[in-house]
């Protein structure tokens, strides 16, 4: 509902929090990358785009693991990243709680 240039900072903040970790994450393993927080409408079609846009090789995403129904379920903004991306998808999926 805010416009797309709305400062929202405890989003900004925890998305700057997660930057940094996967940087130096990165960095230990002698690998650059760069981090940067985009301001969108649908995160899917926003992280395609941008993929497109810089020409990307990798898109590494985190995902909680869902199995409401009894089979693996995704979100809709990873759904739409597997399908839509043009390079290669890694999922991270966090650790199942009990």
């Amino acid at each position: 509902n805010l416009p797309l240039d709305a400062q929202v900072e405890p989003e900004e903040a925890a998305g700057e929090e997660i930057i940094s970790k996967a940087q130096q994450v990165c960095s230990e393993q002698g690998c650059n990358v760069e981090g940067e927080i985009l301001q969108a409408r649908e995160a899917g079609t926003a992280i395609v785009d941008e993929a497109v846009n810089l020409e990307v090789d990798l898109i590494i995403m985190g995902t909680v693991y869902q199995r409401p129904f009894g089979e693996l379920q995704f979100g809709k903004v990873v759904d739409h990243v597997m399908r839509n991306a043009q390079c290669e998808v890694w999922l991270c999926r966090h650790q199942v709680e009990e």
